[in-house]
């Protein structure tokens, strides 16, 4: 589901003006994309077009109309950017000798005679770590430092300006960001150190409701949509009331960020073990200057006074939502308008391919800034990152993640900071981890393989039963095509709405299983190789698609037998034996189905069960699958075959 064409009627709701909102074509045959709309204050036509090299990744994209861009964007044959140009902002990436290959150890930024150098460094498990920077025409450096938890969670990051800290929760969602801005103290017109009074905080309770010193924000979804979301008030220290301790679990984090932010710099990579690579001479040269890193950041890095508990005592007293904002977004997932409770647009946003911010505009006397932006992804203005929940990316610099893919493994001939692999405009990376778990009250849960059971009833048997898959070699095979996917696979407790004990249906970008109650390892196999089979693009409950997946999950219950108590699972499934055994067609049946469960894929086999499936399966004495079954046409596989051998 996607908001567009919106239609707006002119500046009055009440003329009988009729204008596209937001209307977006695209053309997949020559990579083209069209959108116009309101005009009168915010908006207007634009044509962007794409070009790809023969890996399809992006090499050049371009904007006309109203909003005219250019932006060539140089690959090397292994995946590195070598340098991208934005209307004649000219970026070069360098590598070095002795630093992760395809982290960049230098980006120079070249715009006509202003040059100006970043150093980066990178910590030993591929983070950026440290980006230090001289402009042009300025004899100091600025720095900013970036701190990483044990797994590659981003939880500090210190510059001139800002301190900020993050903390997450079990499942590795953000539930707390902690803001300040820095000051520094002079004394005899000499630096001493940089103080930070914490005073901006932004709570995470669940992806419906986000709180901040300032009120909270309710927000609606349709699947995995941003619809709308609401201002409102605070409820006037009730949070306090209910978390007595809150004080001091705010004082603990800060003291550990703050001792693991005092003197912390990255080791300085010699600049003579840069790479020629295709550099320019005179950027080759100007990218050998030795950097000498300021320390006054880190020698008192934050004030002692922690000032988050006081902020949340100011929320305002409760009050009615009088503020709602629609989203209306593009092919991605962008937020491009945002329109007001009656239609009228206060917001209008567009893009660069990786994010890059090129049209804020607002209307005149608006104060509302959405910060749910590229792909819906929160944008973090003290830093500019946009957090993807898994990463972070840094949309400006670099154009590339912060940290590598933790599915990296999985791509070995992408870039682990490459972006939806250098093809933006086409693929989403929602987080890097694509296998949802949706509890009862609505909170989400990212599955990572051997995760510890966490939520409510229902989603720890959702977990302990992907854990228990993922012990064999088909559930690893099948969670794992899951995972690596660009799109969104959900599942929860909810009873489908057909009469079916449990079902999988188009949502979002993929899907979700609704289980109703079924939460085994028989049924959630079964139900994942449905959404196996929505990725691939043959969704749906045909008599194909309920042979490939009964298949699956009889040969994965058969594997996981092996290494447990066979008493524990039937061995025996309804959808493999007939309603007639003692027919033809009920033998036919019978051994098709016994013969699919062999080493090597039988077509002959597995056409007579798709075409008896419907008056022999025992999985279909109510008739509940009645829909014409369509075998694969052409030189492509049934999905199940990819799984061989069965036993």
């Amino acid at each position: 589901m996607r908001l567009y064409p919106f239609v707006f009627t002119g500046n009055d709701p009440r003329k009988g003006w009729r204008i596209p909102l937001n209307e977006i074509k695209y053309n997949e045959q020559r990579d083209e994309e069209t959108g116009y709309g309101y005009t009168s204050a915010l908006g207007g036509r634009y044509q962007n077009y794409y070009k790809y090299d023969p890996l399809h990744r992006l090499t050049r994209a371009g904007g006309s109309d109203q909003y005219g861009f250019e932006q060539p964007f140089e690959l090397s044959r292994a995946g590195r950017p070598l340098s991208m140009s934005t209307n004649g902002k000219v970026k070069h990436y360098a590598y070095g000798e002795h630093t992760p290959p395809h982290a960049p150890q230098r980006i120079m930024v070249e715009e006509g005679f202003r040059h100006t150098l970043h150093d980066l460094r990178w910590d030993p498990a591929g983070n950026l770590g440290q980006v230090s920077t001289l402009a042009h025409g300025r004899g100091d450096i600025q720095s900013r430092f970036l701190f990483w938890t044990e797994d590659s969670r981003l939880h500090t990051v210190v510059d001139d300006r800002h301190h900020s800290y993050y903390a997450y929760d079990h499942a590795g969602e953000r539930t707390l960001k902690v803001t300040g801005h820095s000051h520094q103290l002079d004394v005899n017109a000499d630096l001493m150190h940089t103080v930070a009074g914490l005073d901006e905080f932004t709570l995470y309770p669940s992806p419906y409701l986000v709180f901040t010193n300032r009120g909270y924000t309710k927000h609606y979804y349709a699947g995995s949509e941003r619809l709308a979301a609401r201002i409102g008030g605070g409820f006037d220290r009730a949070i306090l009331a209910e978390q007595p301790q809150a004080s001091q679990q705010a004082k603990k984090l800060f003291e550990q960020c703050q001792k693991e932010t005092e003197k912390r710099v990255l080791e300085a990579i010699p600049p003579h073990t840069i790479r020629r690579d295709r550099l320019p001479e005179n950027i080759y040269i100007a990218m050998m200057r030795e950097f000498e890193i300021p320390m006054h950041l880190m020698a008192n890095a934050v004030t002692k006074e922690h000032n988050l508990i006081n902020a949340a005592q100011n929320i305002v007293a409760n009050n009615a939502e009088p503020e709602v904002y629609f989203y209306h977004s593009d092919h991605l997932g962008s937020a491009s308008w945002i329109t007001d409770g009656d239609g009228i647009p206060v917001q209008h946003l567009q893009y660069l391919p990786y994010g890059e911010p090129f049209v804020n505009q607002r209307a005149a006397g608006s104060t509302y800034s959405e910060r749910f932006r590229f792909t819906g992804k929160e944008r973090d203005e003290e830093t500019g990152f946009g957090y993807f929940g898994a990463r972070y990316m840094d949309h400006e610099l670099m154009t590339m993640w912060l940290s590598v893919d933790p599915l990296a493994d999985k791509y070995p001939s992408i870039s682990p900071y490459a972006y939806c692999a250098w093809n933006p405009v086409k693929l989403v990376d929602p987080d890097g981890r694509k296998i949802y778990i949706l509890t009862g009250d609505g909170r989400r849960i990212t599955y990572s393989a051997n995760m510890q059971p966490v939520g409510d009833k229902a989603s720890c048997q959702q977990i302990a039963a992907l854990n228990e898959m993922y012990k064999t070699r088909l559930g690893r095979t099948l969670i794992n095509s899951l995972t690596t996917s660009k799109k969104e696979f959900w599942i929860s407790n909810q009873a489908p709405t057909t009469s079916h004990t449990s079902a999988t249906v188009a949502y979002g970008n993929g899907s979700m299983s609704k289980m109703g109650g079924n939460n085994n390892i028989r049924d959630l196999s079964h139900e994942l190789f449905h959404a196996l089979q929505f990725k691939a693009g043959q969704g749906g409950a045909t008599y194909y698609n309920e042979v490939e997946a009964f298949t699956f999950s009889k040969a994965l219950i058969s594997e996981y037998s092996k290494l447990t108590n066979p008493k524990d699972f039937p061995s025996s499934m309804a959808a493999l034996l007939s309603r007639h055994p003692n027919t033809e067609n009920g033998r036919l049946y019978e051994n098709a189905m016994s013969q699919l469960q062999g080493k090597t894929f039988d077509q002959k086999s597995f056409n007579t069960a798709v075409k008896l499936f419907k008056t022999e399966s025992g999985a279909n004495d109510t008739g509940v699958y009645n829909t014409n079954y369509t075998i694969r046409t052409g030189k492509e596989k049934p999905l199940l075959e990819l799984f061989y051998p069965l036993k």
